[in-house]
């Protein structure tokens, strides 16, 4: 599957995603005119550091590096020329330590470790857009809102970063960091996609992500591990064929905001794919669990207590369970398990896509399938999203500027 990088701007209200569609023209007539080029091997850093606020900085195909901490008063990017492919254009790494208004777009980044931010200090209004990960990413988020988004890029067959992911988010901040994560590709690799850890607070994982294929690694590895996080939503993304899809074993990865995924595990493994542990206001809305995906919320390695959590509009054929008190479930779709709730039908829906869909958009449910135009709001239980999303042209809206309704 090819994730889709079309451009759009993404706006959440009631769980549902809708999405804008902005002229791939417009993304291509902005990288079409360079205020300077640049030869293999030149010095990139320097370069920036001089190009006017603002300017795009195009690459000849070759070699580059960029290790170095550069503030611009406005997006400054950094692309390959025009007729240079993504391929032809390497730096190694792009370690951005505490930039500001800096975009890297449409190259390959790595083999070495890519990284944003320090012990104690963050990148700001950054964007990796269009990026092929040859290495891993790690995102030192201590600041609320800072505005990093990584989108449309892949990371095919990484290892891991300053933590298990290949992509590692890490540290607390007052407020929700504003880091997103959208339109993405992860997929073999000998590590988990993304890890939360140290307080990450507020990460924003979607829409549009395509986590798929990891599988039988040397160490654990999961889609997603939130270990240390909190605030975190996950919105809008496939889930396919994988050992663990969401491992929050230790009771720390709360409150966590599930909505409008489909959460497709396969025969990878016998763990439960998405094990939460010590939810306390926790929502899972609108996503589809496949007949091999269990929902489990339970107390996890720490013996945690569960609270408040919702439970409504999704479609549950792996199983589900769930401990503790103070609960509203409600509107789901289920087969077996304890978390129908009221308003609730058991059964097999029909997907457009037959009984076991092999493409995201096949998991749309069938005209007339038992689940359709059944929700809380008459519209159809499961996931809403099936594919869609992505916020790429420039300045592209702070996740603090994103309304999301719970």
């Amino acid at each position: 599957m090819t994730v889709p990088f079309r451009t759009t701007l993404l706006f959440l209200a009631c769980g549902i995603a809708a999405f804008v569609a902005v002229p791939q023209a417009l993304l291509e007539a902005q990288t079409s005119s360079c205020t300077q080029t640049l030869a293999s091997g030149a010095n990139l850093a320097s370069a920036v550091s001089a190009a006017p606020a603002g300017a795009t900085i195009c690459l000849s195909a070759g070699s580059y590096t960029f290790d170095a901490t550069i503030s611009k008063s406005s997006l400054t990017k950094i692309t390959p020329a025009p007729g240079v492919s993504q391929s032809q254009v390497a730096i190694n790494p792009i370690s951005l330590n505490s930039s500001n208004n800096l975009w890297f777009d449409n190259v390959t980044a790595g083999p070495s470790g890519n990284s944003m931010g320090g012990s104690s200090t963050s990148a700001t209004n950054i964007r990796l857009t269009r990026i092929r990960f040859t290495g891993p990413l790690c995102i030192q988020a201590h600041t609320a809102n800072s505005n990093v988004l990584v989108d449309g890029s892949t990371f095919i067959g990484v290892g891991q970063s300053c933590g298990e992911g290949r992509l590692t988010v890490m540290g607390g901040s007052s407020g929700n960091n504003g880091v997103t994560i959208s339109n993405t590709e992860f997929s073999g690799g000998n590590s988990d996609a993304i890890q939360l850890v140290s307080g990450a607070h507020g990460t924003v994982i979607g829409p549009g992500n395509y986590f798929h294929d990891i599988t039988n690694c040397s160490v654990h590895c999961d889609a997603i591990q939130p270990y240390g996080a909190n605030n975190t939503t996950i919105n809008g993304n496939y889930f396919k064929n994988l050992d663990g899809i969401i491992a929050d074993f230790d009771c720390n990865g709360s409150p966590l905001f599930l909505t409008n995924n489909v959460f497709d595990q396969g025969s990878a493994s016998a763990q439960s794919a998405v094990a939460i542990s010590g939810a306390n206001g926790d929502t899972v809305i609108n996503n589809t669990f496949t007949a091999t995906t269990e929902l489990q919320i339970y107390g996890g390695n720490q013996g945690c207590s569960n609270s408040n959590v919702t439970i409504r509009n999704n479609i549950l054929q792996g199983g589900c369970s769930i401990t503790g008190s103070g609960h509203s479930i409600s509107y789901n779709l289920y087969r077996n398990g304890t978390c129908g709730g009221t308003n609730a039908l058991s059964g097999t829906p029909t997907f457009v896509g037959g009984a076991n869909p092999t493409t995201w958009a096949g998991f749309a449910l069938a005209s007339g399938s038992l689940g359709a135009n059944a929700a809380s709001d008459g519209l159809d239980m499961g996931t809403r999203n099936f594919g869609g999303g992505t916020t790429t042209v420039p300045p592209p809206l702070a996740p603090s500027n994103v309304r999301v309704v719970r």
